[in-house]
């Protein structure tokens, strides 16, 4: 067994391959767990899954069991999805399309059901949005020569319960 942090990660890496084969905007896709990405050096299509801290929230004391319980302890997350195009209509639609995804494949699953409990009991008990945001930089806007840069980011929070 894992961290409960591991595990989400684990998750969402699974969760994105997945979508190979089912959107075309994610065929071939490169899928990393990390802080950050060098869009000069990346194969788009391209998702970073950033997940950088673990919080967790005050408690009341213990409960009639005589155990604390632990409830929203907060995994903030955000899931970055870079391409380009050789246009803009283009960059915007693979923006747009890509972020409509992302967000399909975490609100299909609120408790993200393919995550077990974790080594020290920890569970997932629910995942809220924080938000979501699609952007396009210009044409060498991110040094992708004479190509428009496509890029979404959904940011939610997964709340692990003991």
């Amino acid at each position: 067994m894992s961290s409960l942090w591991t595990q989400i990660d684990a998750y969402l890496l699974q969760s994105v391959h997945a979508l190979e084969g089912q959107h075309l905007l994610f065929d071939n896709v490169t899928v990393v767990v990390g802080e950050e990405f060098d869009p000069d050096h990346v194969d788009v299509p391209f998702v970073l899954i950033r997940g950088y801290e673990a919080e967790e929230a005050e408690t009341e004391g213990p409960f009639g069991d005589g155990v604390w319980h632990l409830e929203d302890i907060q995994y903030p997350y955000e899931l970055v999805y870079y391409s380009d195009s050789a246009d803009i209509d283009g960059a915007r639609e693979i923006a747009k399309d890509a972020s409509a995804v992302l967000r399909e494949m975490i609100r299909s699953d609120p408790c993200l059901s393919g995550i077990g409990v974790s080594e020290d009991g920890e569970v997932v008990k629910n995942v809220t949005f924080v938000d979501r945001q699609a952007f396009v930089r210009g044409v060498g806007g991110q040094n992708r020569e004479h190509r428009y840069v496509a890029q979404c980011q959904l940011s939610f929070i997964v709340y692990g319960r003991i």
